[in-house]
């Protein structure tokens, strides 16, 4: 499942979103919600998902580009949580 598209910029994007913990907090702040993003994704966006795991994560749209026979590409970059938590114990 995936968010709306949330406007940001890059700044935000690596200092916001740079732990685990940072990334499921912003997530839950979204609407988690649609199966498919219908209208389309500009650079500067961030789309919020959540894995069937449970686990949170966000693609950030870099910007996109079009080759010489007109395909558009997207440029992400992709944040997730960790599948796995280690603990010390002593």
């Amino acid at each position: 499942m995936f968010s709306a598209p949330v406007a940001t910029n890059a700044t935000n994007f690596y200092t916001a979103t740079n732990t685990g913990s940072k990334i499921e907090d912003a997530a839950k702040l979204q609407n988690i919600n649609q199966k498919a993003i219908a209208k389309r994704i500009e650079a500067a966006n961030m789309i919020y998902f959540k894995t069937p795991e449970g686990k949170y994560g966000i693609i950030y749209i870099v910007g996109e580009q079009t080759d010489s026979d007109e395909q558009v590409y997207l440029s992400i970059i992709i944040k997730r949580q960790p599948w796995l938590r280690l603990v010390s114990c002593f």
